[in-house]
This record gives C-alpha cells, structure tokens and sequence, in this order.
C-alpha cells in the first residue's frame, strides 16, 4: 500500500505541473488549433507531440531524475526552469524561419 501511495503521489504531482507548465499549454494549444482546422483528434496529437518531442523527453529525463533522486538536490522548480530555456530556444528558431520565409 505504501507503495501504491508513494507512486500515486509522484503521478498527481507529475500531473499538476503538466496542468500548470506552458510545455502542455502550447502541446494543448497546437492540438486545439489543428482540430479547429478540421482534422479529426488523433492525428493533431501525433504532431503536436512530435513537435514537442525533445522537450517532452527532456520533461520525462528530469522527472525520473527527481523520483530517483531521494536527497533532495534538485530544486522543485527545475523542470520549468530547462522548460523556459528550451521555449527561448524554440522561439528563437521559429523567428529565424519566420525571417527566413520571407525574404
């Protein structure tokens, strides 16, 4: 039960910070747009995902991390912190392919 317990709470934590990260903001966001643009359910969520592929890894690396790491030196807030590295990043590039498509 003990186990059970320990598991369950690293799953609603791991959960509230999808429910509060921008990453699944902007997963969320690309998924509702594609549907809105008429495809059907699943295959928005394929892209989406495959989007944000190297930064949901880079989410799921981080959390294993945190679960194995039981002396507590990671910082509760270091998986948003990689996260709004890695927007920075991806905006920066969108804005290079921005500029890029047209000239």
């Amino acid at each position: 039960m003990d186990q059970f317990l320990s598991r369950y709470s690293s799953l609603v934590e791991y959960l509230l910070q999808l429910q509060n990260g921008k990453l699944h903001g902007k997963v969320m966001k690309m998924i509702t747009e594609l549907v809105n643009d008429g495809m059907d359910t699943v295959k928005p969520s394929k892209v989406a995902i495959r989007k944000y592929k190297p930064m949901l890894e880079s989410y799921l690396d981080e959390a294993i991390d945190n679960e194995t790491n039981n002396d507590g030196s990671e910082s509760e807030n270091s998986i948003d912190d990689d996260e709004e590295e890695e927007e920075d990043e991806e905006e920066e590039e969108e804005d290079e392919d921005d500029e890029s498509s047209t000239i």
